[in-house]
């Protein structure tokens, strides 16, 4: 029995819920972070792999809108507003 247990949290690390890899794959780092009305944007996190920033995101309620920042080598190399539709599928906002 203990031998199955060993497996299956060696499994879990590295697999997702859906059984897919995770991915720790380096991305620069990703600020992430959501626009207050009237007020500066709210910091979420600092997101180092994809791995990291998915878990951010699938965290946030359906149809919030957040600001992603991508940089590497300390410049900023992409930007944009996201608002995610469902656990799955987040769309580009504007």
């Amino acid at each position: 029995m203990k031998d199955r247990q060993d497996c299956q949290a060696r499994y879990t690390v590295t697999r997702d819920a859906q059984g897919r890899a995770i991915m720790h794959t380096p991305v620069g780092q990703v600020k992430i972070h959501i626009p207050q009305p009237g007020a500066l944007p709210q910091f979420v996190t600092i997101a180092r792999s994809y791995a990291d920033m998915h878990i951010a995101v699938e965290s946030m309620e359906a149809g919030t809108v957040f600001m992603v920042a991508l940089e590497t080598n300390l410049h900023r190399t992409g930007d944009g507003r996201y608002r995610p539709v469902s656990a799955k599928l987040t769309k580009r906002v504007g």
